[in-house]
């Protein structure tokens, strides 16, 4: 069971300024939550759909709560929304340049679209760039949009 003050706390992390002041972001769909299980991200909160068939067992060794699918559809920002929906603690970015040697890096500046953001992270991924640095003016990169859009890559 999830209480209405989860349900608002969650759908706050839409908005950057709450993702700022709890240092949280969150990312829905079983797919890319399955992506930053795998990673170091740190887990906070998972919401799974009662409806959600896990015959796959995808998330047996994690914790996570039912909810009514009527629920993750308040909480998502999709028009469609997934039959899960995780909170992760956003990481910390204290990156020393003098460790790049030798590789591919993109630079980006005053990127305004969310979902362009994250299909650059996504094409980054596939042609193996691990490093990407936007300006200050450029979107949120834990933005509900640049996580869904970047399809579990930005988790790499």
């Amino acid at each position: 069971m999830i209480s209405k003050s989860e349900i608002k706390f969650i759908q706050s992390l839409n908005l950057l300024k709450f993702r700022n002041k709890h240092n949280l972001f969150k990312v829905e769909g079983w797919r890319s939550i399955k992506e930053f299980l795998k990673s170091d991200y740190k887990l906070y909160t998972f919401l799974v759909s009662k409806d959600f068939d896990n015959k796959s067992n995808l998330f047996n060794s994690t914790t996570y709560k039912n909810v009514n699918q009527s629920i993750l559809n308040k909480i998502s920002s999709l028009k469609s929304p997934c039959e899960s929906i995780a909170v992760f603690e956003k990481k910390k970015s204290n990156f020393n340049f003098k460790l790049i040697k030798n590789e591919l890096v993109i630079a980006l500046e005053d990127i305004s679209n969310p979902g362009n953001l994250g299909s650059i992270i996504r094409t980054a991924d596939w042609f193996g760039i691990k490093h990407i640095f936007c300006s200050l003016n450029s979107v949120d990169l834990y933005n509900p949009k640049v996580v869904q859009s970047s399809m579990g890559s930005l988790s790499r």
